[in-house]
């Protein structure tokens, strides 16, 4: 997903801050220990299996159940969520057990006839059949089918060119349907249910939670984001590839936020036509109740921002997000920033506090070409002001008129020559943003040159 941005409650706060959510291992217990629930229940079900692995299965079918059904939960951006765990972490756990749920229920049919292959092999495709063309398994098929074409649109959307909107809409009735179907499928042949009927009652309050969620996302929240406008200050053009979207809280609503976090906005006229997407904030909490976003011209709505008048309304919904340097204690601060990964970068760095701008900042900024790069007289500008702060560009096709920088990307060699001291390092924070290819091999580089894995926070401008 386009990542990046946050917003606060303008003038009281009316977010939780980062302090009082819990950390990212402490909601993941949280989340284990709620999927494990209708699994352990089963446990007090005396049921008598045929052989270990079948009920092994039978427990795996159960907590991957309760894992799907909590997937809309997970991305329902609601207000208990961010107070339980954050959005970026709820987003993050999202899309990483959506995968082996995927894995999972695309190998349940085999897993449910796998001893046949030692027990009596002959049977094994006779079984497999009938697996899938019984009357009484038709919901687990048709489940089985739309899990398979949606994991493939959701694998291949950015290639297909399927737009944030229709892949966000289209995921949620796609994955909603499964959810319904795979509930009808765990009461009509699951073997708890048929014993101790009450158990259904489990999969049937999932399943209406997980459709009220899906609701939630594709209505409900719209609805709220359609209370929640900011007017159209000015569009202008930051680089050769990126916007400026500068918004003005003239209604004087609720918001306050931490430099670096994200929220999702949208200019249709109704939130319903589903066209807000999640990007990261440009400016400082002290420019409030003015509101700037850096956005890079990349799919259809982006292409559509020089379209938008002054005085439109456009609806913000946030804040979000963790990548922030209030509220931490760092020795140095290492900015690392790809495309339009600058936008957070910039809040951080125009909303530092005195001790905050007298540390050792260093900003690593790629782009594919000096044309694409964003406030850099802003930028010269804090490099003469502030005592020890440097930025450092990467270009992957060189340009002599802007002077000293790196020409290629930001491989390991360019990431060790700005790195701090090896015996330094474990002092600083180190944030990185960027497109998902760029962030993904910057953190493995950084691990693999000893930066301590909890001294980096990151974001990714991708869906």
């Amino acid at each position: 997903m386009a990542m990046g941005s946050s917003e606060r409650d303008f003038p009281a706060q009316a977010w939780p801050s980062r302090r009082g959510r819990t950390g990212a291992r402490t909601s993941l217990i949280l989340y284990c220990v709620a999927i494990l629930i209708p699994a352990i229940l089963s446990l007090s079900i005396a049921y008598q299996w045929n052989h270990v692995f079948a009920s092994i299965v039978s427990v795996l079918n159960i907590v991957f159940m309760a894992m799907m059904l909590s997937q809309f939960a997970l991305s329902s951006r609601g207000r208990w969520l961010y107070r339980l765990m954050g959005i970026d972490q709820a987003m993050s756990l999202h899309r990483r057990m959506g995968e082996w749920i995927a894995i999972f229920f695309f190998l349940h049919p085999f897993l449910i006839v796998l001893p046949r292959m030692w027990f009596a092999p002959e049977l094994v495709w006779s079984d497999l059949w009938l697996s899938f063309t019984q009357a009484s398994v038709a919901t687990g098929v048709y489940a089985w089918m739309i899990l398979i074409v949606w994991t493939l649109v959701s694998i291949a959307k950015a290639k297909a060119g399927l737009s944030f909107e229709a892949w966000r809409y289209s995921h949620t009735i796609g994955f909603g349907a499964v959810a319904v179907l795979g509930v009808l499928h765990a009461i009509d042949v699951g073997r708890h249910g048929q014993l101790q009927p009450l158990f259904n009652w489990i999969w049937i309050a999932g399943g209406t939670a997980a459709v009220l969620a899906a609701l939630w996302g594709l209505t409900g929240r719209a609805r709220a984001m359609d209370a929640k406008t900011f007017r159209l200050v000015e569009v202008r053009k930051a680089s050769a590839s990126d916007w400026e979207l500068v918004l003005e809280n003239d209604r004087k609503l609720p918001f306050a936020f931490e430099a670096g976090q994200f929220a999702w906005i949208g200019a249709s006229r109704s939130a319903l036509l589903r066209d807000e997407h999640p990007f990261s904030i440009a400016s400082a909490p002290s420019e409030l109740p003015v509101l700037r976003f850096v956005i890079r011209e990349l799919g259809d709505f982006t292409r559509q921002l020089a379209q938008l008048k002054p005085g439109s309304r456009i609806r913000v919904d946030g804040p979000y997000g963790d990548f922030s340097l209030a509220g931490r204690s760092a020795r140095g601060v290492l900015l690392i920033a790809g495309g339009a990964g600058i936008a957070p970068m910039l809040g951080v760095l125009r909303d530092l506090t005195p001790d905050q701008a007298r540390l050792p900042i260093r900003l690593l900024y790629g782009n594919r070409t000096a044309s694409q790069l964003v406030a850099q007289d802003e930028l010269s500008a804090l490099e003469a002001r502030l005592p020890d702060f440097r930025q450092v560009i990467a270009l992957e096709q060189t340009d002599a008129s802007i002077g000293a920088h790196h020409h290629g990307r930001m491989d390991p060699d360019f990431l060790k020559a700005h790195l701090p001291p090896h015996e330094e390092i474990a002092g600083w924070l180190i944030f990185v943003c960027g497109p998902p290819v760029m962030v993904e091999h910057v953190v493995a580089h950084l691990i693999r040159l000893g930066v301590p894995k909890q001294t980096i926070l990151y974001e990714e401008f991708g869906f």
